[in-house]
């Protein structure tokens, strides 16, 4: 069974994918630019954690330490 924080980790990364065309008109998908994104994403969440909710902040490094590892 997957952990939620992977789950979270997946979804996020899978919503900043970018696609774009390449020399032969085919559509590529940039999977470091989306983990980039949700990297960006995650630090601006754990960045506005009340100090005191270690909880959630926990939830959320643990998100973060799952997209690297994608």
């Amino acid at each position: 069974m997957i952990s939620k924080e992977k789950a979270k980790a997946v979804e996020l990364v899978g919503k900043h994918f970018l696609i774009d065309r390449n020399s032969q008109n085919e559509f590529t998908i940039k999977k470091t630019q989306a983990k980039q994104c949700a990297l960006i994403t995650v630090n601006e969440i754990i960045n506005n954690i009340i100090d005191d909710d270690k909880q959630i902040l926990n939830y959320w490094v643990k998100v973060k330490q799952e997209i690297e590892k994608l």
